[in-house]
């Protein structure tokens, strides 16, 4: 089914990737008024990104001459692989991303590629985005890390999105954000103590003497970790990391797009940050910079219009959600598709989050 809406963001749908054809992509920029009819003659599609819960691809138009509209788009679609899918469904990823697309994301400054269909059935999970394409950019590979200055762009993306929602009580009552978020607290108290133990049957032969003791100090108090927090709340990105932002995009005129909402939440703001800084940075350069960026990212919050920051808070919670790439990355590990790149993946950023967590002393931050 496909149908315009209002906002501009089209109704569309896919099970998977391979559902793509050429008289489907017509069809859905026609009705994001992109295309006329017969301008478009073919279509190419290039599988693009490390998604392990969805798939995307590049999709370039063969267009008539004449024609105004883009040469390409991005399509995101479930995966194919099934425990990914399944993990995907039981966690309302996919929902969460298309919706923020559709009511969340235009109010906030953050730097998003823009969004022309979106939909999804929530009882099959079959769904899709069509995505502005914001190449040329450049991507920087999780396993390497980027640098100081990509972390200062990155923050300031960060404060635009908190500060568009902080403190917004509301949030909890929005199904796929609060609502989610309540679904799953129980659920991650239960299961995630399970899952890091499960990690550590499976690679914690391949951690360091740190992090192997920071994740085993973890493991047996993880479900205090997913306690409401107190305090400031916001919309959390929830895998706000490397692999999620594309810098110098469309050929350097913007600075960095954000992508990938599929974890969407409510929560303390330093989630984010700590999680950023802790599994993106490698920690000679966090250690170095981490006092500036945090100062960064309460300048941005008050540009933002957060007028009421707690500052000591900001830094206690900022040294807490230090554990959180340990705490997520454990447990995402084990819940979606192995593969050789995610193992070294997931590896590389509890390393450095378990770093991250003895320079701060972190565990003296739980009660």
């Amino acid at each position: 089914m496909i149908a315009a809406r209002p906002g501009g963001i089209v109704r569309a749908i896919l099970h998977s990737l391979d559902d793509v054809t050429c008289e489907w992509v017509d069809d859905v920029l026609i009705a994001a008024g992109l295309l006329e009819r017969d301008e478009l003659q073919d279509i190419a599609v290039t599988p693009i990104g490390h998604g392990q819960v969805a798939d995307c691809a590049k999709i370039e138009l063969d267009l008539d001459d004449a024609s105004n509209a883009p040469r390409s788009v991005v399509i995101k679609a479930p995966s194919r692989d099934e425990t990914s899918r399944a993990t995907a469904q039981v966690q309302r990823l996919y929902e969460r991303e298309v919706r923020c697309y559709q009511h969340l994301l235009p109010r906030s400054t953050m730097s998003v590629a823009r969004c022309f269909a979106a939909n999804i059935n929530e009882d099959t999970g079959d769904f899709a985005l069509v995505l502005e394409d914001v190449a040329p950019s450049a991507e920087v590979d999780q396993l390497t890390g980027f640098t100081p200055e990509h972390a200062e762009v990155a923050v300031d993306e960060l404060a635009a999105l908190h500060g568009a929602f902080w403190n917004d009580e509301q949030l909890f009552a929005v199904p796929y954000v609060g609502g989610v978020a309540e679904m799953m607290r129980p659920i991650y108290k239960d299961l995630v103590p399970l899952l890091v133990e499960q990690f550590i049957e499976a690679l914690g032969d391949q951690l360091s003497p740190v992090a192997s003791s920071v994740v085993e100090w973890l493991q047996p108090r993880v479900s205090e970790f997913f306690e409401r927090p107190d305090g400031p709340i916001t919309l959390q990105h929830g895998d706000f990391r490397t692999d999620n932002m594309l810098f110098d995009a469309c050929g350097g005129l913007r600075p960095l797009v954000v992508v990938d909402f599929q974890t969407i939440s409510v929560g303390n703001p330093l989630l984010d940050l700590g999680y950023l800084l802790g599994t993106s940075l490698e920690p000679e350069d966090r250690r170095l910079e981490e006092a500036a960026l945090l100062q960064r990212y309460a300048d941005g919050l008050r540009r933002a219009g957060v007028n009421d920051l707690d500052e000591p808070w900001l830094k206690e919670s900022y040294r807490h959600y230090a554990f959180q790439g340990v705490a997520m990355l454990t447990a995402a590990s084990m819940l979606v598709e192995r593969t050789e790149r995610g193992d070294a993946m997931f590896l590389t950023m509890i390393e450095r989050s378990s770093t991250m967590v003895d320079d701060l002393d972190a565990r003296s931050t739980f009660t």
